[in-house]
């Protein structure tokens, strides 16, 4: 049997992850930031087969050196709203950090942009640990156990929400005039250390139920929080030898 290799896009810009690429004489830099460049780079990873796009998001970051360009600015869920009109297939992997969201508002949002693609979306969920991000968004960051343990709860609140609408509440009978049982759209009650939420969601499933969640990094506490919630891991890796570890790491740890 042969063996088959996902491969992903990281969107890193128009100009690629080479933050002096915009120098190359070729390009046109007056455009800048140039949607349609990541718009056609999407379009084409599609056209060669690849799996899913990788959204990073690196707000409030200002480069110190002037002569790069700086990360991916630009809001990455809005982003993936115009990715997935002018796409059909490819999965779309947005991140947004728990550290300076709130559970009900990014379920809502993933869940949505989910039924609109027609099940291509991915959380890429990261506790975030940029200070001066945090300070943009007015939240104190924990220390690395505390926003773990934030991240658990935040997560664990995201999932229950996407479940709230039961897969058999919708109906359409229109003969008997039900829309849908709303019996089966359960309301989520949870409280938890850091967060709390009591409510419903009540958008239908997408075609693949809910979005895919990922999560990416190498460390312990990235290898704890994938083995349990996520079910795509990307492994920040340079050596064979690092990959074997994580691979390892995350068998010992999967739920």
């Amino acid at each position: 049997m042969s063996k088959q290799m996902l491969i992903g896009l990281g969107m890193t810009g128009a100009f690629g992850a080479n933050q002096r690429a915009w120098l190359d004489p070729s390009l046109d830099v007056k455009t800048h930031p140039d949607f349609d460049a990541d718009i056609r780079a999407a379009q084409l990873a599609e056209q060669g087969k690849f799996q899913f796009l990788f959204l990073g998001d690196f707000p409030a970051t200002v480069p110190q050196d002037n002569s790069v360009v700086g990360g991916m600015a630009l809001e990455p869920i809005v982003a993936s709203a115009l990715i997935a009109q002018a796409t059909s297939r490819i999965g779309i992997a947005a991140t947004v950090a728990t550290s300076w969201s709130i559970p009900y508002t990014l379920a809502r949002q993933f869940k949505t942009l989910d039924v609109m693609s027609g099940g291509r979306m991915a959380w890429n969920a990261v506790t975030g640990a940029n200070p001066q991000i945090a300070q943009a968004f007015g939240v104190m960051l924990g220390d690395s156990p505390s926003r773990y343990e934030k991240a658990y709860e935040f997560t664990e609140m995201v999932q229950n929400l996407w479940s709230s609408w039961g897969e058999t509440a919708l109906k359409t009978d229109k003969s008997a005039q039900i829309f849908a049982d709303y019996n089966q759209v359960k309301t989520i009650a949870q409280k938890g250390k850091h967060l709390q939420s009591v409510g419903a969601l009540p958008i239908p499933p997408s075609k693949q139920g809910q979005p895919v969640i990922f999560h990416s990094g190498g460390s312990p506490n990235n290898i704890a929080y994938a083995g349990r919630y996520a079910n795509v891991m990307i492994g920040e890796v340079w050596t064979i030898e690092q990959g074997q570890a994580i691979r390892n790491g995350l068998a010992s740890v999967c739920h």
